[in-house]
């Protein structure tokens, strides 16, 4: 009876160590596919920062061009006012000559001056 005893608690003993094995077993593999998850993530992370950094990188450039061209019509705008005075003086300035044109005189006191008139008149 104990020889039959001994030999069943010795094959529980194997029967729970196999288990243990097993159980052991899934652990490892659990946690390799746990590293390799954290792998992915690392990559996936490392990734999205250098998209990250190009889109910033493009957003400075968009910003550059932007003030870039914001001066520009600045500069434009000046430009187009200087020429605006320019021209409505000399408008002015030529207001009280003759000029003829066949048996007609023709004065230009008649022109328009006001800047709509300028600038149409600058246009054409």
């Amino acid at each position: 009876v104990l020889m039959t005893q001994g030999k069943t608690l010795a094959d529980e003993a194997v029967s729970t160590v196999s288990n243990a094995g097993d159980a052991l077993m899934q652990i490892v593999e659990s946690s390799q596919n746990v590293m390799d998850m954290v792998q992915s993530i690392a990559a996936a992370a490392e990734q999205q920062s250098s998209a990250a950094e190009e889109v910033s990188q493009s957003m400075e450039s968009i910003a550059e061009v932007v003030n870039n061209t914001f001066s520009l019509s600045e500069d434009v705008k000046k430009s187009s006012e200087d020429s605006l005075s320019v021209a409505m003086e000399l408008k002015t300035q030529i207001q009280g000559f003759k000029t003829k044109s066949g048996s007609k005189q023709i004065y230009t006191d008649n022109f328009d001056t006001s800047p709509s008139a300028v600038k149409r008149e600058i246009a054409t």
